[in-house]
């Protein structure tokens, strides 16, 4: 949250020198950046440095051009596609609900974690199999129908 209390005046305000497309400050291990791409983006991490790096970018109509970026946001590119999967799929088709006991949620969240997770398994299983995977709602239908079984009332 750029708002916060001990954030320099040059982030909180949430305007760049118009010289400047990035600014960035060090406390300690804490590395605050601040860069203007079409919005102001702020970004917080105890990892990066603030380098800057030339990236590739398309463009509308295939026009590629290179752009910098900061080293923080090209990570973050390269290696969050994996969470924003796993949360495609979880809002897709979630059976979460509302519910006053903290339990019933998490015992719930757990199952919604974990069939997200097989299923990306057994799409990457597939892939190497050069097999056709089935797509989200067919997987859990089955899984569904193989874990009731022949169960009945």
């Amino acid at each position: 949250m750029p708002n916060r209390k001990q954030l320099p005046d040059a982030i909180r305000k949430r305007q760049l020198p118009k010289e400047k497309s990035m600014v960035a400050y060090r406390k300690i291990d804490n590395l605050v950046v601040a860069w203007k791409d079409k919005r102001i983006v702020t970004l917080f991490t105890n990892f990066h440095n603030a380098a800057m790096s030339n990236v590739e970018q398309t463009l509308r109509h295939g026009v590629q051009t290179v752009v910098r970026k900061p080293d923080v946001v090209v990570n973050y590119i390269k290696f969050m596609g994996g969470v924003n999967l796993a949360d495609q799929y979880a809002s897709t088709y979630c059976f979460m609900r509302k519910s006053l006991k903290w339990w019933r949620k998490l015992f719930f969240w757990g199952l919604e974690i974990s069939l997200i997770n097989s299923y990306i398994l057994y799409k990457l299983v597939k892939k190497q199999r050069n097999e056709r995977p089935l797509n989200h709602l067919q997987f859990r239908k089955i899984l569904v129908k193989q874990l009731k079984g022949d169960f009945r009332q």
